[in-house]
């Protein structure tokens, strides 16, 4: 399910960037639109099941210096893609499919990673973001 935030909408096959809301514990979506005449990034929805396709991990490495200056978590690691939509879950099928976790902690590494191999991630042809977890192919 995606709820939109503020009434923004987000359209299928645009850009976003995905990042887990430590607020809400739900997948926040944001995305550059036009508000008042400026074009910003701003949070359009949240949601849980999504799926992005064309997809880069991307660590903003100032924010993860302050996590570890403060041991206090904020917003600096994104799952950047195009948004195609929120599918039904079943972890099962998706492992079935041949996709694979990804995580992320900035206390033990710099960037998006595979949870079972360690091997660092870049980017991927699909995700799915559900129940706090990376799912990549």
């Amino acid at each position: 399910m995606l709820n939109y935030f503020k009434n923004r909408m987000v359209e299928e096959s645009q850009r976003v960037n995905c990042f887990w809301n430590l607020h809400l514990n739900v997948f926040s979506l944001e995305g550059r639109i036009l508000e008042n005449g400026t074009r910003k990034n701003l949070v359009l929805a949240h949601g849980n099941n999504i799926i992005l396709v064309s997809v880069k991990f991307a660590v903003r490495e100032s924010g993860r210096q302050k996590v570890l200056r403060e041991q206090k978590k904020n917003v600096h690691a994104f799952v950047k893609g195009n948004f195609m939509g929120i599918a039904g879950f079943n972890e099962r099928l998706i492992l079935g499919a041949g996709m694979r976790e990804a995580y992320y902690n900035p206390y033990k590494q710099d960037s998006f990673t595979d949870k079972e191999t360690g091997k660092k991630l870049e980017g991927a042809e699909i995700v799915i973001l559900a129940d706090k977890k990376i799912y990549y192919k």
